[in-house]
C-alpha cells in the first residue's frame, strides 16, 4: 500500500471504500490520505519552488505513537541479573566450550521468574536478543595470481594391499590449479 495507489484510483474516479476494499485497509485511512493529498496540492499551487511540500506528497506514511511506551516492569534490577547471568554463562563457555549446557531464553527468563520479578516471557526473549548481538565473523574470498599460493597438508590414510592392511603417510599439496598427492 502506498499514498501513490490511493491517490491514483481516486483519480480514475473509485470511491473511498472501493479504494479501502481493495486494498484491504480502513476507509478513514484512505480519506485522510486523499485529503492530505488534497491539501498539499492545493499549497503547491501557491508556492510550486517548496521542496518540502513535494517530498510531503511522495513520503510513506509516518505513524506516531500518542505517548511513549514505558518500561515499566523492566527494571534496574531485572537488567542487572541479566548481564550477570550472561557473564556466568560466558565464563562457563571459556572453560567447558560453548556447546556445553547453554541456557535458553527460556531458561533465563524462568530464572528470572523464580526471583520474584513480574515479567513476560516476551520482555526477556528481547533484551536477551540485544545483549547477546555479535558481530558475526566475515570472510573475504582472495583472488591470487597463478603460482602465487600453496598449502599442503599432511595426513594418514589406510592402504589396502592385498596381503595386509597399510597405514600410508600422505602430503597433499595444492594451490591455484594445482593438486598434487604424493604417498611417502
Amino acid at each position: 500500500m502506498s499514498k501513490l495507489e490511493i491517490i491514483t484510483m481516486k483519480e480514475q474516479g473509485m470511491s473511498i471504500r472501493a479504494i479501502a476494499a481493495e486494498l484491504k485497509m480502513g476507509r478513514r485511512t484512505v480519506s485522510k490520505y486523499w485529503n492530505e493529498y488534497l491539501e498539499t496540492k492545493a499549497a503547491l499551487m501557491e508556492d510550486p519552488g517548496n521542496l518540502e511540500l513535494q517530498e510531503k506528497l511522495v513520503q510513506k506514511p509516518v505513524y506516531t505513537t500518542t505517548k511513549p511506551r514505558l518500561l515499566l516492569k523492566y527494571t534496574q534490577a531485572i537488567d542487572q541479573r541479566l548481564d550477570e547471568i550472561l557473564a556466568d554463562e560466558a565464563k562457563k563457555n571459556k572453560e567447558l566450550g560453548s556447546h556445553k549446557q547453554k541456557l535458553t531464553a527460556l531458561a533465563i527468563y524462568e530464572i528470572i521468574k523464580s526471583e520474584g520479578h513480574d515479567i513476560g516471557r516476551s520482555t526477556i526473549t528481547n533484551y536477551l536478543r540485544i545483549k547477546r548481538e555479535k558481530q558475526s565473523e566475515v570472510f573475504i574470498k582472495q583472488k591470487y595470481k597463478l603460482g602465487n599460493r600453496i598449502e599442503f597438508d599432511f595426513g594418514e590414510v589406510k592402504v589396502w594391499h592385498p596381503c595386509e592392511k597399510v597405514y600410508a603417510r600422505c602430503f597433499l599439496e595444492s594451490g591455484n590449479k594445482l593438486s598434487v598427492g604424493t604417498i611417502i
